[in-house]
């Protein structure tokens, strides 16, 4: 049986792309056309890039999903550990009280910059 002829029109963009398409290969126009509405027709009347695009944002859903449960991980193991190291250090005798502050407030501005570096460096 012959294949049924229609006539169609499409935008000067589509129709460059089609003739680029066709020119250097073996390929007719039609069956440029006709693979393009197979595979359209296949993906259930949606074209393929947007089956592509869901799959693509359920597996970034997965990956967030996945990373908010690593950092609520993360952010308990921080604080238990805090709260471990404030219950199981031995307060300072008030005479080295102040030393100390000096000296936690000078770590911490040293930590401080250590964590902008590595921030800064990781991107």
């Amino acid at each position: 049986m012959a294949k049924p002829r229609i006539n169609l029109r499409l935008s000067p963009d589509i129709y460059d792309r089609l003739m680029d398409a066709a020119s250097p290969s073996n390929v007719t126009l039609g069956d440029i056309v006709e693979a393009a509405l197979t595979d359209y027709f296949e993906a259930g009347g949606t074209t393929k890039s947007v089956s592509m695009v869901s799959d693509q944002l359920d597996r970034i859903e997965e990956l967030n999903v996945d990373a908010e449960h690593k950092i609520a991980v993360l952010a308990e193991t921080i604080g238990l550990f805090a709260r471990y190291w404030l219950t199981a250090t031995p307060p300072l005798p008030e005479l080295d009280q102040e030393a100390a502050h000096a000296l936690g407030a000078k770590r911490f501005e040293r930590f401080m910059g250590q964590v902008v570096e590595a921030v800064v460096n990781s991107r």
